[in-house]
């Protein structure tokens, strides 16, 4: 997986220094990304990348996650970056970046807000990444609730990273119907990650005795299904 920074030369002058400050974080928390985050040029040089290999983790929702010590200057850095660029993100990189929008996007709330006022998040082509940052805002679960019904299948990282990190239950009730009705599509889990997600929610659910089992028991089958289909 790559990053690509068109042919500018102050655009890649930022981006190299980002590059750089990821590199030095991931160094400095013993992340094991590290040893997978590389800058490189193309033939011609005229454009650079940060390569980032899948760790196959969930830094979503694991403990092991890139950005858990920076500083507000450095949150700040990058979540700017990440609002300016996000598509120019890796997406190994962008599934770090969109917890650090769940937890300080606080400290971009301004600019946040505007671009949630006015995007269209049914398409395709939005930001969706950037929705993780509904969690961080304190009447952010209207609006997620609201999105569950918008944003396009194989586009809700974002908002599923909101959900997680949001603590209404009326948020996560939602999400239960929505994965209800979602799995009545045959095609639906296959291809993307959204499967994966449910796996997820799933653990949560039943590890903070959110719902009953028996409210489960319809997400839990179709769970067990997709995972030995998967095999």
């Amino acid at each position: 997986m790559h990053i690509h920074v068109t042919d500018d030369r102050e655009n890649k002058k930022k981006y190299l220094e980002i590059f750089e400050m990821v590199k030095k974080i991931s160094l400095r928390n013993g992340s094991s990304l590290y040893y997978s985050l590389e800058i490189v040029k193309d033939e011609q040089g005229d454009n650079i990348y940060l390569t980032c290999d899948n760790s196959g983790l969930s830094p979503e929702c694991s403990s092991e996650w890139l950005f858990s010590d920076v500083s507000d200057k450095e949150a700040i850095t990058l979540l700017n970056a990440f609002i300016d660029s996000s598509v120019l993100f890796a997406f190994e990189v962008v599934r770090h970046l969109s917890r650090l929008m769940a937890v300080r996007g606080n400290l971009v709330k301004q600019k946040m807000d505007e671009i949630v006022d006015i995007v269209d998040w049914s398409s395709y082509s939005s930001p969706a990444s950037l929705l993780s940052y509904l969690a961080s805002k304190s009447e952010g679960g209207d609006r997620i609730i609201r999105l569950l019904d918008v944003v396009p299948n194989d586009s809700r990282d974002g908002l599923f990273t909101a959900c997680w990190y949001c603590s209404e239950l009326c948020v996560h009730e939602k999400l239960l119907k929505n994965f209800e009705e979602w799995i009545c599509d045959e095609a639906w889990g296959t291809g993307d990650g959204e499967g994966a997600w449910l796996y997820r929610f799933l653990g949560k659910w039943i590890t903070e005795n959110t719902f009953t089992f028996a409210r489960l028991e319809k997400l839990v089958v179709w769970q067990y299904k997709w995972q030995h289909n998967s095999l």
